[in-house]
Order: structure tokens, then sequence, then C-alpha cells
């Protein structure tokens, strides 16, 4: 993952959203198909300030839209 300057400008700043998404993304892996390579493209400096369920739900949505999550067998 890489956060660039543009988002923030302090190493301080990138390195928490970074952690930040680390996190988030770690937390859903059980929940994928398979072994995933994934690149997350951070646009905005709003995510260091953003609440952890609203993250967590951005995130989320982000995943389910990309299909990276297992669908219950019928």
């Amino acid at each position: 993952m890489v956060v660039t300057k543009k988002v923030h400008k302090s190493a301080i700043g990138r390195n928490r959203i970074r952690r930040r998404i680390y996190e988030q993304a770690r937390q859903q892996m059980p929940k994928f198909n398979q072994d995933q390579d994934i690149v997350i493209i951070v646009s905005a400096s709003e995510i260091i300030t953003m609440p952890a369920g609203d993250l967590e739900s951005e995130i989320n949505d982000l995943f389910t839209q990309a299909g990276l999550y297992k669908t219950p067998h019928n």
C-alpha cells in the first residue's frame, strides 16, 4: 500500500492511514473467496479522522463491489 504526499504531507499521517486500512483489510480476509492481491488507492486524508465503524463499512463496501467475498451456497 502506498499513501502519497498528495494525500497527507506528514509521514506520521500517511503511516496512520496505512495502519488503519491494513487493520480493516486484515479483519476482512477470512471472508475472502481465496488468496487475493489487493491494491487500495487512498485519495483523501479524511481517513485519519474517520470513525472506525465508517471506515469498516467503506472497506466492506469496496470489497463487496470487487467480488472478493465468499458467497453462501444454497
